[in-house]
């Protein structure tokens, strides 16, 4: 989360275009624009698969283009029957779910599987949201037929609906990580989705002898922004990723995302642990992520989840925004202090055997003087959000440091800090 966004929420009383003073009227046509784009383009659906062989083995769900699976739009596994929410196209698409007993990800004849929607096409319509089940049954119980080129067939790597990159190699300061796509990112996510520039990248290729620590952005955030943790740790013992996503998309729908990344990951890789280290927002989609873990009964491989100036509590003005701007973004929504996402967000337990470490920031910016010294400790994020008392009933250690919101993440005591920290959780318990 960066000053210049919620800075410029902090004292929003203003209607319509004048808050161009504020954040310009390009930002809130360019997102309205983006929304309206989505609704015609997408329709938000609800599955939910059940196992009727009550078989306990993983399932892949599958987002077809083509009723016999020659169009392959998006694959998300579930480690058990469950419930979530997915964008379909407002086309014709299939729902198909099949067993993954053996993780290959891949659908073998003889695999238990199920239909949404009867194996019926999927139409948006008039619809704003339609809910789908698929009933997972053995194979020839007399449903529809699976989808005959679908067999055999690598449905992850031929997915390309979502935040499609795992794996892939980059250098966190590419062009195409740049702070000027982190704007457009929130301003404009649906746009930034199709760039496809968003998923779970790696700074060198995976070694299975080095522990992987995962790096999650806040609102208008940016890979870069950790660089200067990334040269700090030891480069022989960690190897680095980092979650590329547009920030104006509703949090749970980001952290669904890296639940799906991650796995297909360890399912390629068969890596034994994470560290997890999130910055401000990034600190939400990050717990809510391992609420997903939770839910899932999944995640066992992450040790450590650090949260540096997070908004647990949310922020005021960006409740503000939703309730005077001409157009928000869904994030807004989730980060409002009365929000459904956060009175959610601690509701669940950390997964085992993943431990929390919260980190918050303070610093009198002499700029704005002690009264936003006061209202915010670091002059974006309020005290009291980031040491909301779930989040510190469910820490195992909590540590200030006195430094603005974004340039705590530049700052050696809280580097040495983690390191000392990942240390301890490798070599010291």
């Amino acid at each position: 989360m960066q000053p210049g966004f919620l800075g410029k929420f902090l004292s929003v009383n203003l209607f319509g275009c004048a808050l161009l003073v504020l954040a310009g009227c390009g930002n809130f046509k360019s997102l309205k624009q983006d929304q309206e784009n989505l609704a015609e383009e997408r329709f938000l659906t609800s599955v939910t698969v059940e196992d009727k062989t009550q078989s306990g083995q993983p399932f892949v769900v599958v987002y077809l283009g083509d009723a016999d699976g020659s169009r392959i739009l998006d694959a998300i596994p579930l480690s058990k029957p469950d419930s979530f929410e997915i964008w379909l196209a407002a086309g014709d698409g299939w729902i198909f779910a099949f067993t993954d007993a053996n993780g290959d990800g891949r659908f073998q004849k003889e695999e238990s599987y199920g239909w949404g929607n009867e194996g019926e096409p999927i139409l948006a319509q008039d619809q704003k949201s339609v809910q789908l089940y698929v009933p997972i049954q053995n194979a020839g119980s007399g449903q529809m037929p699976p989808p005959p080129k679908l067999v055999d067939q690598p449905v992850y790597e031929l997915g390309k609906l979502r935040f499609r990159k795992s794996g892939e190699v980059a250098n966190p300061s590419d062009a195409r990580f740049s702070q000027e796509a982190a704007v457009r990112g929130l301003w404009q996510p649906y746009a930034f989705l199709h760039e496809g520039n968003t998923g779970l990248f790696f700074v060198q290729p995976f070694d299975p002898q080095k522990t992987p620590v995962l790096f999650v952005h806040g609102i208008e955030g940016d890979p870069a922004q950790f660089n200067y943790l990334i040269d700090f740790l030891d480069q022989d013992r960690y190897q680095f990723w980092f979650l590329n996503y547009p920030s104006g998309l509703y949090l749970k729908t980001i952290s669904d995302s890296l639940f799906y990344l991650v796995e297909e990951v360890r399912r390629e890789f068969g890596f034994k642990k994470i560290h997890l280290i999130a910055h401000s927002m990034g600190g939400l989609v990050a717990r809510s992520y391992l609420a997903r873990c939770q839910e899932q009964a999944a995640c066992g491989y992450i040790d450590t989840f650090i949260s540096i100036a997070s908004p647990f509590n949310g922020v005021e003005s960006a409740a503000k925004g939703v309730k005077h701007a001409p157009a928000y973004a869904p994030s807004w929504m989730d980060l409002a202090p009365d929000s459904e996402f956060l009175s959610e967000l601690f509701d669940k337990a950390l997964p085992v055997p993943t431990q929390h470490y919260l980190m918050f920031t303070y610093h009198l910016d002499q700029s704005i003087g002690a009264l936003a010294y006061i209202e915010s400790g670091d002059g974006v994020i309020p005290l009291h959000s980031q040491l909301r008392k779930e989040a510190q009933q469910q820490a195992i250690q909590i540590m200030g440091f006195d430094q603005t919101h974004v340039g705590v993440l530049s700052d050696p005591a809280l580097a040495d800090t983690i390191g000392r920290i990942l240390y301890r959780a490798d070599y010291g318990r």
